[in-house]
């Protein structure tokens, strides 16, 4: 997929840094935006945080430039703006293994399997 770097994220980690959520709320009302992006030599892990009010356009809500890292272990995350139900909401590659993405109205939730 072919995706700009050009978007909103709410993480956007770059440089060699890397970036560990352990949990909080983040919203934003603007629209295009995805959680997170790292790029070619970051990472970011997340372990539980609440994600809502997000706006994507056919997009997936994280992600990564080849070998960049995004590993999410838990949270929830909210799509009750995104009209496009095709939207891919995460590539399998940022859900960490041994877990996954379990949706419920509008909200996914990343669990252990």
């Amino acid at each position: 997929a072919n995706f700009s770097t050009g978007s909103r994220y709410i993480y956007y980690v770059a440089q060699g840094s890397t970036v560990t959520v352990n949990g909080g709320k983040y919203a934003t009302n603007r629209t295009t935006v995805r959680y997170f992006y790292s790029t070619a030599d970051s990472k970011i892990f997340v372990t539980a945080g609440e994600f809502g009010d997000n706006v994507v356009g056919g997009g997936a809500l994280a992600l990564s430039d080849n070998p960049g890292v995004i590993e999410i272990k838990g949270g929830t995350f909210t799509l009750g703006n995104n009209t496009d139900s095709g939207a891919q909401v995460f590539y399998e590659s940022t859900i960490a293994s041994g877990y996954k993405a379990v949706e419920n109205n509008g909200v996914w939730t990343v669990v252990a399997e």
